[in-house]
């Protein structure tokens, strides 16, 4: 059976993660962290400590981004544009040793 993957910042609590296994299971299995991935500096860290779960994935469903760009009090977003872009990229560098290759 196929593995699939989701991480990031709305997928899990707030968003279709609560449902998702149910809707997949007949045609794969559906893993997520126990808690969201907020920042992208959250999600980096996650990703190592659940480093077994995400092995072998054949998909990983991965977003981040409402954490980082949110401007809450009208001073800026909480993590500058390029620190976000340099840890998205780290992430998918690391995302693609830990799942299938095509």
């Amino acid at each position: 059976m196929k593995k699939t993957v989701f991480l990031g910042d709305s997928i899990l609590l707030e968003g279709y993660g609560k449902v998702i296994g149910d809707r997949l299971a007949d045609v794969c299995t559906c893993w997520q962290p126990p808690r969201n991935g907020c920042f992208t500096a959250n999600t980096l860290r996650l990703i190592h400590d659940c480093r077994k779960q995400i092995e072998g994935a054949d998909v990983i469903h991965w977003n981040n981004g409402l954490w980082d760009v949110c401007d809450l009090f009208g001073d800026g977003a909480f993590t500058p544009l390029d620190a976000y872009c340099d840890t998205m990229v780290r992430i998918a560098r690391i995302l693609k040793t830990y799942g299938k290759t095509v």
